[in-house]
């Protein structure tokens, strides 16, 4: 799990955000015979809705959103992040509301198309606890 800006938790304290990124990207990495899947640096441009045409004059790039799912997917996840830098809470229109993370329910985002909050995602139970829950400063998204 990404610790950073994890601490332990502060009464008071601004809320976590955790989210999983899995919407699986059909295209081929360059030079090999397999998918990219979900890959990390992947899900930077649906942050920002950088959807890129299937119709471009050079086509679209190695890393490019396209397709009806993908075009979704960037979407649910701009408006997410969009709503949380203006509200401190993210949040898509059509999508489920996204509970903040506590070490007894873990309540996880996963991002995708049609996104699903999922409670201990990874089935740690207890081993975080003491770990995550609210850090002071701003409220913060993680990502595990």
């Amino acid at each position: 799990m990404k610790r950073a800006k994890h601490a332990r938790k502060q009464d008071g304290g601004a809320p976590v955000f955790m989210y999983i990124f899995t919407h699986e990207s059909d295209r081929i990495i360059p030079g090999t015979t397999h998918k990219m899947g979900a890959a990390h640096p992947l899900e930077i441009r649906y942050k920002f809705n950088l959807v890129e045409s299937e119709l471009s004059p050079s086509g679209p790039g190695p890393m490019a959103i396209s397709g009806p799912e993908s075009v979704k997917t960037a979407h649910n996840m701009s408006e997410m992040w969009s709503a949380f830098a203006r509200t401190g809470r993210p949040a898509a229109k059509g999508q489920p509301a996204w509970p903040a993370y506590d070490t007894r329910r873990r309540a996880t985002m996963e991002i995708d198309a049609q996104c699903r909050v999922v409670d201990d995602p990874r089935g740690r139970g207890t081993a975080d606890v003491g770990r995550v829950g609210r850090v002071d400063g701003p409220a913060s998204m993680e990502w595990i």
